[in-house]
């Protein structure tokens, strides 16, 4: 049997009396976790890419090493465009998928030529 501890993948967040400032938005990691929680899973995650053809001449085909700024402003692009066609309050959920808005957002990030 496996260990289905070993196998949660969920972010681990302090045991603190710290506040945390999400969203311009102060919040106890001990009392609002679950809304923490909420808010970071519903942030848009860009990781980054490899396998795709290469760049010209230099044969590279991952964008590790020099991918994390683009994937930054895309997170932070990402964010604007959750805040002001969903609003700060919107959070992720199950059905989030059928939301043409939200559809559109991730779009504009699709990997396409």
């Amino acid at each position: 049997d496996l260990d289905r501890a070993a196998l949660d993948t969920s972010p681990v967040y302090p045991d603190t009396l710290q506040p945390v400032w999400i969203l311009g938005r102060e919040w106890s990691a001990k009392h609002d976790l679950d809304e923490l929680r909420e808010i970071v899973q519903s942030r848009l995650w860009f990781t980054y890419r490899r396998d795709f053809p290469a760049i010209g001449s230099s044969e590279c085909r991952s964008d590790q090493g020099w991918g994390c700024m683009l994937r930054c402003g895309q997170m932070l692009l990402g964010s604007c465009y959750l805040d002001l066609y969903l609003s700060q309050a919107w959070r992720w959920n199950e059905e989030s998928w059928r939301s043409v808005e939200y559809r559109n957002i991730l779009r504009k990030f699709q990997d396409k030529k």
